[in-house]
């Protein structure tokens, strides 16, 4: 397993970041829970050996998952997600954190790019 460089997440690196992590668990092949396409078994009275076993691989990769996401944010930004044990889960409130999408959020980034002026000591080319 190859050594990775990532940096941690702030405040203005998110994209990177959520592009470094996602290929990241590709390599460790867990992408497929954060992506939901690999969901965990329910466990009742008639389940076999073998799907307990299953579901039991299954929690402990989603453990590494969750790992993975937390150690690779800035410590002073993991209390965004420190009490969430769900890797799906805290990679939807990352980005709605890092990345909202909402009509205040876009007027706020609109209303600072209309405020942007070019001084006279600035050049254009």
């Amino acid at each position: 397993m190859a050594n990775y460089s990532i940096l941690k997440l702030e405040s203005q690196n998110y994209i990177s970041w959520a592009n470094d992590v996602k290929y990241l668990l590709m390599e460790r092949q867990v992408w497929s829970i954060v992506a939901e396409i690999e969901i965990e078994l329910k466990l009742d009275v008639s389940t076999d050996a073998e799907v307990a076993k299953e579901v039991k691989n299954f929690k402990a990769r989603k453990q590494i998952v969750m790992s993975i996401i937390y150690l690779n944010i800035d410590s002073s930004h993991r209390r965004i997600v420190e009490r969430i044990d769900d890797p799906v889960e805290a990679w939807k409130v990352l980005k709605m954190y890092y990345q909202p999408d909402s009509k205040a959020h876009h007027m706020e980034v609109y209303s600072s790019l209309m405020n942007c002026h070019i001084l006279s000591e600035e050049r254009v080319h």
